[in-house]
């Protein structure tokens, strides 16, 4: 069901359920009739299938036949010594992937998350896991969504949702009705399972659960998806297979070769015969190569260690050959490739143009020219965004975008000592944000946004810290500039001002223009050598992306996969 283009009121009563949510009575019924709110992904694991799973491959079904024609030429410590070998590997690659599925199993019993919920016409605090249709959730900065929702009501909300679309810039949501058809990106009254809010809060309305999300959809594509051999189990099966047909063509003119000459000699005999039959069945047991899958085995639990060495958890010991198989390797960019942490790195105003060196969030970094620490400052305030230190570690809350506005501001030490009376917050018909402040006794109104809007409600420009008016050739050269940071596959933010008064409803027309920040989200630090090393072993590398083709190429020149 399309419910981006349904009326909420229309949804209500599909679901039985209005803003004040669910009765527990009918939420607890709805949950023993759809299950858990969670994906599918556990496979039940049966100890006994697993150790026999060890031996499926045609190289040890030779050497179990071995084995029975050693009993029967009464061989029995040749018997006993391939079973011996047969049983070691077996019991190494049992031990290593039980090992691999109770470590998963643990790891997806930390990803349960509480969200709050209205039932009974109020709001309490649950397990997501315990959510249904119908279900109405207060979310806000910071929350995952625990499943697919509708937008009822909203406030500045933002959405990253890279983990769907591969996009890292936060998508605005609202409620409004959307009526053609339209794909996950372009779904603003919706919100997806897995996705996370990092700027303002909302009311929704629960749709999709567990496997119906669209997260859902595509966990059920991937256990769908047939399995198949890998390279090495290919080469063993098809080894084994040549080899049993020489080893049975070579016993059996071995037989005959003898048979014939014992024949000749002295006539048929049936213990001559059954002499030439132990020799055969001796020469055959002989040929079989016992040791070969005890030393794959041995060599892949090797390979598996130097994977959890790296953080790797391998399930199968098969999978270490097949990632030594690859000729290429098909990426996502964001949060890959790159950081998935949006960073200024250029300044510009009509005087200078300043570089800012750093990583990530940190508020340490080198800045080449001092500008104005106005156009700092305004990106400061005119910001929802928080920058914090926790466990060591640089953090957000909010729009990333917003974020690395207040980590430049940092890195320039700029500290404002204003007063917030009011905001117009960011919607995507304006595509600004405004809020009015007050410094010692003055009134202004501060706004950042999309360049092209931004720039077209100015009417002067801020030229050596004085203000002149806005010309055509004055204009074109803030343009000019402004598609040459585009052309890098920068993204770019405005930002003007104007003297208000305390009682003045925010208006953002005849604004002074003061200049533009540029931003990327840059590569990871470890990409670059991981990109040339995957060249150098022959490995052609492919990034998929859904950013613009001009941010996609100017990445890929940065990571060095542009030619490979």
């Amino acid at each position: 069901m399309l419910f981006y283009q349904q009326t909420i009121d229309a949804l209500f009563k599909k679901f039985n359920t209005s803003l004040t949510g669910l009765s527990q009575q009918e939420a607890d019924r709805q949950l023993k009739v759809a299950g858990f709110n969670a994906l599918n992904t556990t496979v039940k694991i049966k100890k006994l299938r697993l150790f026999i799973r060890q031996f499926k491959s045609f190289i040890i079904y030779i050497l179990l036949f071995a084995i029975a024609l050693s009993f029967l030429a009464s061989e029995y410590v040749d018997a006993i010594i391939i079973l011996t070998i047969l049983l070691a590997n077996a019991l190494i690659g049992y031990f290593q992937e039980l090992s691999a599925h109770n470590s998963l199993e643990a790891l997806k019993k930390l990803n349960y998350i509480k969200t709050n919920v209205w039932r009974n016409k109020r709001l309490i605090q649950i397990d997501a896991k315990n959510l249904v249709q119908g279900d109405i959730i207060s979310l806000s900065a910071g929350d995952k969504v625990p499943a697919d929702c509708r937008v009822l009501e909203s406030n500045r909300l933002k959405v990253q949702e890279s983990v769907l679309t591969g996009e890292s810039i936060a998508v605005n949501k609202e409620p409004s009705l959307i009526k053609k058809s339209t794909q996950i990106g372009d779904q603003t009254n919706m919100l997806f399972s897995s996705t996370t809010v990092t700027d303002g809060m909302a009311k929704v309305l629960i749709v999709e659960t567990g496997m119906q999300t669209e997260i859902g959809q595509i966990a059920k594509l991937i256990r769908e998806t047939k399995k198949e051999l890998t390279p090495l189990q290919k080469k063993l099966d098809v080894f084994g297979k040549r080899l049993s047909l020489i080893i049975i063509i070579i016993s059996v003119l071995i037989f005959c070769i003898i048979g014939i000459k014992e024949y000749l000699l002295v006539g048929f005999s049936l213990t001559a015969f059954r002499e030439i039959a132990l020799i055969s069945v001796a020469l055959a047991v002989a040929a079989v190569p016992e040791g070969l899958p005890a030393v794959v085995t041995i060599t892949l639990s090797i390979g598996v260690k130097k994977l959890l060495k790296k953080r790797v958890l391998v399930k199968r010991l098969s999978a270490v050959e097949t990632l030594g198989s690859c000729d290429v390797i098909c990426t996502d960019k964001t949060g890959t490739l790159t950081r998935n942490e949006m960073m200024v790195s250029h300044v510009w105003n009509l005087d200078a143009e300043a570089l800012l060196s750093g990583a990530g969030y940190e508020p340490v970094g080198d800045i080449t020219h001092k500008l104005s620490p106005l156009i700092y400052e305004i990106g400061m305030v005119c910001n929802n965004a928080t920058v914090f230190m926790d466990k060591n570690e640089w953090q957000i809350t909010g729009d990333p975008t917003e974020a690395a506005l207040v980590v430049s501001a940092m890195k320039a030490a700029v500290k404002p000592e204003v007063e917030n009376i009011s905001m117009l917050p960011f919607d995507n018909a304006r595509k600004k944000m405004s809020v009015l402040i007050k410094r010692d006794d003055n009134y202004f109104v501060y706004t950042k946004g999309a360049p092209d809007p931004t720039l077209d409600d100015c009417s002067h420009v801020l030229l050596k810290d004085q203000v002149i008016q806005l010309t055509d050739e004055l204009k074109k050269t803030i343009r000019t500039q402004i598609d040459h940071y585009a052309s890098q596959a920068l993204r770019v933010i405005a930002f003007a001002y104007k003297a208000s008064t305390a009682d003045e409803v925010i208006t953002e027309n005849n604004l002074v223009f003061v200049g533009l920040q540029a931003m990327t989200d840059p590569p990871r630090d470890d990409v670059i050598e991981s990109i040339i090393k995957t060249k150098q072993a022959g490995i052609r590398v492919v990034m998929i992306t859904g950013d613009y083709k001009e941010t996609a190429i100017a990445i890929g020149k940065k990571v060095g996969i542009e030619g490979l």
